[in-house]
């Protein structure tokens, strides 16, 4: 007895896998930004490859589990494409945010769907260190706003011993930077986070400041002797309501 269907299904079987394989190029690189994170860092997963056209989208599923973090990547085709569309390999790029990690040792799976690939990498989230944030963040806001704004100590308990704030225009030398520490100690109220130390000027009219690009910077001495140091960019627009 014959079987002439069983040579056709396992070609078909063949030539599905053929294109399953041929939808990827290589996967080429997994690291992580900071390099060297704390668990205070905002990290974040980059993986790079290549896809064998641009009328490919990669899709990823992300899941972390305790220390071990898994990301399946898959690929689909974009709508928007053009129904014929060239076999040229293109490269690709996908930043996932992991966002604040406990310390420990961490172990990253990536894998291609259709077993097509895969990529491994390791890293370490340090114990946290102390910092300085300014609130808001570096960012556009209109002359009609208030800040709520803060100097947020992280990762440290310790009393602060000096500090000062400068404020200037972006562009220009530190040095000619307006120092504003009186003007912030006015205003400042102390407050307590679950690991570090707030200090918060409410209400403050960005009319303060004026239209154009602002660099904030505090500098601050703790009692151990560390030095923390942050900045922000704020841009500021004419605005009337």
């Amino acid at each position: 007895m014959k079987y002439p269907l069983i040579p056709f299904v396992t070609s078909m079987l063949l030539i599905a896998g053929q294109s399953a394989v041929a939808d990827w190029g290589e996967l080429g690189d997994v690291h992580i930004t900071p390099a060297a994170p704390d668990a205070n860092s905002q990290v974040t997963l980059h993986i790079s490859g290549e896809k064998s056209t641009p009328c490919h989208l990669v899709n990823n599923e992300l899941v972390i589990d305790g220390q071990d973090i898994d990301v399946s990547l898959s690929i689909s085709r974009d709508e928007r494409s053009p129904d014929a569309c060239a076999q040229v390999v293109t490269p690709f790029h996908l930043s996932l945010p992991l966002g604040k990690l406990p310390e420990g040792d961490y172990q990253v799976n990536v894998a291609q769907a259709d077993d097509c690939g895969t990529l491994e990498t390791a890293f370490s989230v340090g114990a946290a260190r102390a910092g300085v944030q300014i609130s808001p963040p570096s960012g556009e806001y209109a002359t009609t706003q208030l800040f709520d704004m803060a100097i947020l100590v992280t990762g440290s308990d310790s009393p602060i011993v000096d500090g000062q704030v400068l404020l200037g225009h972006a562009g220009t030398p530190r040095d000619n930077w307006q120092d504003v520490t009186p003007d912030v100690l006015e205003c400042l109220i102390p407050g307590q986070l679950e690991q570090g130390q707030s200090l918060r000027c409410p209400a403050l009219p960005a009319t303060l400041f004026g239209p154009g690009k602002h660099q904030v910077h505090a500098r601050l001495i703790i009692e151990n002797g560390e030095v923390l140091q942050g900045s922000v960019l704020w841009e500021i627009h004419d605005s009337t309501e």
